[in-house]
């Protein structure tokens, strides 16, 4: 099987990448590498508490940096919330993330008229407090609803009217069609 040119392509970025992670620069350390990033991203006082490093899990999209993301319906029906995942991930694309008003009116644009819920990448699985965060960036939802009330482990799937529902993630019987964006 021969890789399309995107895959060829991010197999050549994260090689390179890596290769130039791993070759100190201008005869720098690692560690004095970190420390200028440190100081040129004016990150001192997050890193104060870290001995260097910025506090917090830092996730960065393979697409950060890109300016604009398209939501699609899923091309392969419907499924679980981790099936949905990977559908979204075998289509070349990531489970739906919505981090504006902008991004929640497409998304109803999209879905209105319809009968079914449909799976997005907010989920509260892993965190002690039942606090959502998005799937594929490991980021906190913030333009969840505030009568969202989760007081067990959820998956979040968006009603006919874009309205946040919270689904039992592990049931089998729970599938519904997904929305995946993709980056451009």
């Amino acid at each position: 099987m021969v890789p399309s040119k995107g895959v060829l392509a991010v197999l050549l970025l994260a090689v390179y990448v890596n290769l130039t992670l791993a070759v100190p620069a201008d005869g720098k350390s690692l560690r004095e590498q970190e420390e200028s990033v440190v100081e040129q991203l004016d990150l001192k006082d997050t890193a104060v508490k870290s001995k260097g490093r910025p506090q917090g899990r830092f996730l960065e999209p393979a697409f950060f940096g890109v300016k604009k993301k398209k939501f699609t319906i899923g091309q392969y029906g419907v499924g679980t919330f981790f099936r949905a995942w990977r559908n979204c991930i075998d289509e070349g694309k990531s489970l739906a993330t919505i981090e504006s008003e902008q991004d929640q009116h497409k998304i109803d644009a999209m879905i209105a008229g319809t009968e079914t819920d449909y799976w997005i990448g907010a989920t509260n699985l892993g965190a002690p407090d039942y606090t959502l965060t998005w799937l594929t960036t490991d980021l906190a939802v913030e333009m969840a609803p505030s009568d969202l009330a989760l007081d067990d482990t959820a998956c979040i799937s968006l009603g006919p009217s874009g309205e946040w529902k919270p689904n039992a993630c592990f049931d089998s019987e729970i599938v519904f069609p997904y929305i995946c964006e993709a980056h451009y």
